[in-house]
């Protein structure tokens, strides 16, 4: 899913403005070459019905008759319809073609994953929120860019050395390749999906690693930058790659080149670790405010039983307890919704339970179901549904 993730349990009313076809001119290059392009990348079709959504009106365009009420899902994503996955994008699509049919192709991997042999995961590789892991990683996304731009020995030397930036950040972590593995199984491999059938795929992939560093969180959203680079790397360097995926391999795993592991890349490596030294004693700073914040005793507890949640994966943070905090999303369940964009939700290590400070600040939004209500007893606010006791 691009860039903000989603998932839901909800259901809302059929949009006021639900119109069949209107939106074909915006899809038709993806309808006539779904098939034909998916069997070429992974001999499988990526077509899949398409909605696209007005997030401004609720108004929604979809590419074959609606099979029923919309759910509440509103992001760019693949997601279930009345049993049948679909794809969701939302206004305005992207003008230019390429970055349209990433957007396209690369939910439609999600649509298809299951059936191509890759689980959905929602593995979070909490070890790059570190200035050292973040410092490496950006520096072999460096080296990816350099090979994505040259040919021949270089592109291999250039390969080989983020090989090793890469080796030296896993080193002794088996935990940390396991995380990073699963995320780029997922969300990596539906990046290079978008890029490598967008038609102009070393372009997109260079802005991606690009745009990279710049992101404040990476636990979640490395892969959309390492996927696309290693993807094509792969076609070229070994174009039978897809079909060892099967053993569970990460996608630089596959590579058939030794690392070359450097003790330091010069002022480039001192300039990057020096911005991710100062990256982190900010971050630090903003962690442990939105940890006090959003404390057990002080906060609004949230009850998590059937959880539905959109939120931007480059405003996500892990807590040393493995809780996650999003400083943007949408948080549905029983008793209503609470959108938040600035203010600091936590959401404990597992799911069952959420924290958002308490009196909202302003910010935050929280709409409550019929039936339930905020009790605030002894200086703790929890929500109850009438008649309980938080």
């Amino acid at each position: 899913m691009q860039p903000l993730l989603a998932a839901t349990l909800l259901a809302l009313a059929m949009p006021a403005h639900a119109t069949y076809g209107e939106a074909l001119p915006e899809l038709s290059d993806y309808l006539a070459s779904c098939d034909r392009a998916g069997r070429a990348v992974w001999r499988h079709t990526l077509c899949a019905p398409v909605v696209i959504v007005d997030p401004a009106d609720g108004g929604i365009v979809t590419s074959q008759p609606a099979p029923g009420p919309l759910p509440a899902v509103r992001a760019n994503t693949a997601f279930d319809w009345m049993g049948t996955p679909w794809v969701m994008v939302l206004r305005p699509l992207p003008s230019d073609p390429a970055e349209r049919a990433n957007l396209l192709f690369h939910e439609s991997f999600h649509v298809h994953q299951r059936a191509l042999g890759f689980a959905p995961n929602a593995n979070v590789a909490g070890h790059l929120s570190s200035w050292q892991a973040r410092a490496s990683i950006r520096l072999e996304w460096a080296e990816l860019a350099q090979a994505l731009d040259s040919t021949g020995q270089e592109r291999m030397q250039h390969v080989r050395r983020a090989l090793g930036f890469r080796a030296r950040r896993l080193q002794g972590q088996p935990r940390a390749a396991a995380d990073e593995r699963a995320l780029m199984r997922h969300e990596g491999l539906a990046s290079y999906t978008g890029v490598a059938l967008s038609g102009d795929p070393v372009r997109l992939a260079l802005q991606e690693l690009a745009s990279g560093a710049g992101r404040s969180s990476l636990a979640r959203s490395f892969a959309y930058a390492s996927g696309p680079a290693w993807g094509l790397l792969l076609d070229d360097l070994r174009p039978d790659w897809k079909s060892a995926l099967a053993n569970g391999d990460d996608l630089p795993d596959l590579v058939p080149l030794s690392p070359l592991v450097s003790a330091d890349a010069g002022a480039e490596e001192r300039r990057i670790v020096a911005e991710e030294q100062a990256r982190e004693a900010e971050a630090t700073r903003r962690l442990s405010a939105a940890l006090a914040q959003t404390a057990d005793d002080r906060a609004l507890r949230l009850p998590l039983s059937k959880m539905g949640m959109d939120f931007d994966p480059n405003r996500v943070g892990t807590a040393p307890d493995q809780s996650q905090l999003y400083w943007k999303i949408t948080l549905r369940d029983a008793w209503g919704a609470l959108i938040v964009d600035g203010t600091p939700l936590r959401i404990s290590a597992d799911y069952r339970v959420a924290f958002v400070p308490w009196p909202l600040p302003a910010d935050a939004r929280l709409t409550l179901s019929k039936g339930w209500r905020v009790q605030d007893a002894a200086g703790r606010a929890a929500l109850v549904q009438e008649g309980a006791s938080p």
